[in-house]
């Protein structure tokens, strides 16, 4: 999650879209005012090796402090901080309403079906089954919860979509460079990519072939707004294969 005072964008921090990647060619033009999101161990050394950055003002100003920070402090839980995954609607709460209102306001999405099993892989120690099949005991809904939970529910409250773009992340070398115009900005090292499984999609046609019908019912029942406000043409694909047979 970064918040730039200097180039007045707010970026959303959705899971499994190569948020990080984005996050750092992000953070490689902010200045020293901008809100920089603390990152795990790995990455802080990645983002200051090849960017020269540091996270930094990422400790919420007391000043802005809700009554569940204040009850968070004395349970123990720390001082409140803005983290990477901040939904759209926290995020929102602890900034001025003129910054949150007039920035934009951008995230990354991925295509549900080849995000459900980047996740799963990435659960299980980064290991690529050769068998659609073996994934499908980790799709149940309480899985797909969890995943819209890291997705959409980040960057939509109560229906209504709190960012000003949603781009893709099956295209993201083609976003990238629509961010660069949008923000006036140039990032160097483009061609750097945190970690190279971000690169390892699954082609959607393989696995309609090799999943059963259920599990892909229920994927698609409950990604059903990302179908049909951002994947049109993989919604057309999967409504034909599961209209097959009856």
């Amino acid at each position: 999650m970064i918040v730039s005072h200097k180039h007045k964008f707010i970026f959303i921090h959705t899971k499994k879209t190569a948020g990080t990647y984005v996050s750092m060619l992000l953070a490689s033009v902010c200045g020293d005012a901008d809100i920089i999101a603390p990152y795990n161990e790995e990455d802080s050394r990645i983002l200051r090796d090849i960017y020269g950055v540091e996270s930094r003002n990422y400790k919420i100003p007391a000043t802005r402090w809700r009554v569940g920070d204040y009850l968070g402090l004395i349970r123990g839980k720390g001082l409140p901080i803005f983290h990477h995954h901040m939904a759209s609607y926290k995020l929102r709460k602890y900034l001025p309403k003129e910054t949150w209102e007039s920035y934009y306001k951008f995230c990354f999405e991925r295509e549900p079906m080849d995000k459900a099993l980047s996740y799963i892989r990435w659960r299980n120690g980064g290991v690529l089954f050769d068998n659609i099949k073996k994934y499908e005991e980790f799709i149940t809904d309480s899985f797909l919860e969890k995943l819209k939970k890291g997705g959409r529910d980040l960057y939509m409250r109560d229906g209504v979509v709190e960012v000003d773009s949603i781009f893709r992340y099956e295209r993201i070398d083609e976003e990238i460079k629509k961010i660069e115009r949008i923000l006036g900005v140039s990032f160097r090292d483009r061609e750097f990519k945190v970690k190279e499984t971000k690169k390892v999609s699954f082609d959607m046609e393989h696995i309609m072939d090799n999943m059963s019908r259920d599990k892909i019912f229920m994927i698609y029942k409950k990604f059903y707004w990302e179908y049909e406000n951002i994947y049109h043409e993989e919604k057309r694909k999967i409504e034909k294969h599961l209209g097959r047979g009856g």
